[in-house]
Formats: structure tokens, C-alpha cells, sequence
């Protein structure tokens, strides 16, 4: 059987520790890990959802097309949520991270990877939009 804990408070500290606790007495063997770096949060998962559907519109808005090459000939198809994650996001988070996964950088890594890619639409394509937070949704 496996358990995990995320312990961020007080309270989830003593759940932890009584968990522990009853399972030393019950089972007299076990094996822990711990893990400091805190991965993206589900939030943060939608928010770059939600950036990456905003930089497409924008880029189609503007006229920038996917240049996909089909027969040795070049296509052009509209950008979309999973190729502004996949052929922007990710070479710019592999490049200053090395993961490819986003689900595996640190909450701590996303603001970088932004502002390095709205720095990159910003200059070179004249977009720039703003990381998206709860609060604007509910404006």
C-alpha cells in the first residue's frame, strides 16, 4: 500500500504524523520518501491551459500560421491550445530546465518560462499577453 501527504499546514502536519505513527505501531516497517520541490498545481496547470489557448487566438488573430509539412509540401493550419504548449512552451522549458514534462517543473520554474516566451511573442511578434489569475475570471 502506498500514502501520500502533502503537508503545508499545521494540521496536515499532525494528520501526517498520526498516520505515521499508527502505521509504525501496526506494521513495525516502513519506507519513506520526501519530495521538496513543489510540482505545478492544478491551478497552474489551467492557467497555462488557459495561456496557451490565449497566445493561439491571438497569433491567428494576427495572421501567424502553423507551418506543418505534409508530402514534402508546406501547410499552413491554425494554432490551437496543444501546439502553442507543445512547440513553444516546451523547447523554451526544456531549454532553461531540462523537463520536457510540465506536469514535473517546479511551481517556482513557471513564471520564467512565461517571461521568457512573452519576452520572445512580445519582440518578435508584437504579442504579449498577460499569465492569466482567478481573479480576472471572475471580473
Amino acid at each position: 500500500m502506498s500514502q501520500s501527504f502533502t503537508i503545508n499546514s499545521e494540521f496536515t502536519l499532525a494528520a501526517a504524523q498520526a498516520e505515521l505513527a499508527k502505521q509504525w505501531t501496526d506494521k513495525k516497517w516502513l519506507q519513506i520518501s520526501f519530495n521538496y520541490d513543489k510540482t505545478r498545481s492544478k491551478l497552474q496547470n489551467s492557467a497555462l491551459h488557459v495561456y496557451c489557448e490565449m497566445l493561439a487566438k491571438s497569433m491567428n488573430d494576427a495572421g501567424y500560421q502553423f507551418v506543418i509539412i505534409i508530402n514534402t509540401k508546406e501547410t499552413e493550419c491554425d494554432w490551437n491550445m496543444q501546439r502553442v504548449k507543445d512547440f513553444m512552451w516546451r523547447p523554451i522549458q526544456e531549454a532553461l530546465k531540462k523537463e520536457k514534462s510540465t506536469a514535473k517543473v517546479s511551481t517556482k520554474d513557471y513564471p520564467e518560462i512565461y517571461e521568457t516566451l512573452n519576452r520572445h511573442t512580445a519582440t518578435r511578434l508584437g504579442i504579449s499577453i498577460q499569465w492569466p489569475c482567478k481573479e480576472d475570471k471572475a471580473a
